[in-house]
């Protein structure tokens, strides 16, 4: 993506937020927490990376200063761990930067540190002045057998933050979904589980297994839409696992979702490519096929003031349909839980045809 300055961002999604709120001129809202703020409190406004800059993340946007730096000390610590981790030489939990300053030998506990050498051989060390002196007295009795036979425990922190690490997956894509589509991605309100969990990332809140794996490795984050089960759905993916969120068509998909199988059949993908510059600067409605992805609640400015694209599964190219037909903006307005909106919308200055971007 071309990089753009703060300034600007900020411009593009005040300019997008104002189509859904009128009165919110010159005003940003978090997609995280909703707080509207006005842009020129800039210092209220950060950027973020949407994968952890210490996992070497570089896609970018915008939060609440206050969101961004709790997502830094909690979910974004465990998720960018996990990906720094999950792209070293040696992929293994051992090679861990975030450890605890503790071991435990033969049931008890040793205050100290351990490193692997350059030749990959572990070394541990005792703290003589954390550990109380029957500690040490007891580790240099066991030392002078030869050779020490000891029973050797080591904690790893990032294995026991596994939900949070859960959450970091959901955040990054989340926020993914964001830098594509701007508030109409946002401004839907079955979305509200999602933000209230990112925003509590120790608790479980969905009690729902809504991230899954795969057997195929993609080093690069993406968003796109898949069907699963009997729904369509949008997605993300990232290193071998990819993260479901419910459609506006299927609010409740969490509820529905139930057990399924950690390796799922992801032949049937539709990935959406971000442009070079994201725009932030229309009101959306997203199809995938005929299932309604992502509908704004707010629908305020009428049909004439939406733009609607469709997704086909095989199909690289995007059908853009404007304005909306009123009939099927009334029914979406009347019924946005409708499983389907059926396409019978006009192209600008066209009629019974689709314009393709």
């Amino acid at each position: 993506m071309v990089k753009l300055n703060k300034n600007d961002i900020i411009k593009k999604l005040s300019e997008n937020l104002s189509m859904f709120f009128p009165d919110f001129r010159e005003y940003f809202m978090c997609p995280t927490c909703l707080a509207k703020l006005p842009i020129r409190d800039k210092d209220k406004i950060s950027e973020a990376h949407i994968i952890p800059k210490i996992a070497g993340g570089t896609i970018k946007t915008l939060l609440c200063t206050d969101c961004n730096n709790f997502f830094g000390s909690n979910q974004d610590k465990w998720f960018g761990e996990l990906i720094r981790i999950a792209n070293s030489d040696r992929p293994s939990v051992f090679s861990t930067n975030i450890k605890e300053g503790y071991f435990i030998i033969d049931e008890h506990r040793i205050n100290g540190y351990w490193k692997i050498d350059d030749k990959g051989n572990f070394k541990f060390y005792w703290d003589v002045k954390r550990n109380p002196p029957h500690i040490n007295k007891l580790m240099q009795q066991k030392l002078l057998s030869h050779p020490p036979r000891l029973k050797l425990k080591v904690p790893f922190p990032v294995l026991r933050e596994n939900h949070q690490i859960k959450v970091g997956f959901l955040t990054a894509g989340y926020l993914m979904f964001f830098a594509m589509f701007g508030y109409s991605w946002v401004l839907q309100s079955h979305l509200d589980p999602i933000r209230k969990q990112i925003r509590n990332p120790q608790e479980d809140i969905i009690r729902s297994n809504y991230i899954a794996s795969t057997n195929i490795l993609k080093k690069k984050p993406w968003i796109g839409f898949m069907k699963i089960l009997k729904y369509q759905v949008p997605i993300f993916g990232f290193l071998k696992n990819f993260v479901l969120y419910p459609p506006m068509y299927k609010p409740d998909f969490y509820s529905n979702l139930g057990e399924f199988e950690q390796n799922i059949d992801i032949s049937n993908i539709c990935v959406v490519k971000f442009k070079d510059k994201p725009e932030y600067n229309k009101r959306l409605i997203v199809l995938m096929e005929d299932k309604v992805m992502i509908a704004p609640d707010s629908t305020k400015l009428g049909a004439e003031h939406i733009d609607v694209i469709q997704f086909m599964y095989g199909d690289n190219i995007v059908h853009t349909f404007r304005p909306v037909d009123k009939e099927d903006f009334r029914i979406l307005q009347s019924n946005p839980l409708s499983k389907t909106i059926s396409i019978r919308l006009r192209s600008q200055g066209e009629s019974g045809e689709s314009s393709r971007d």
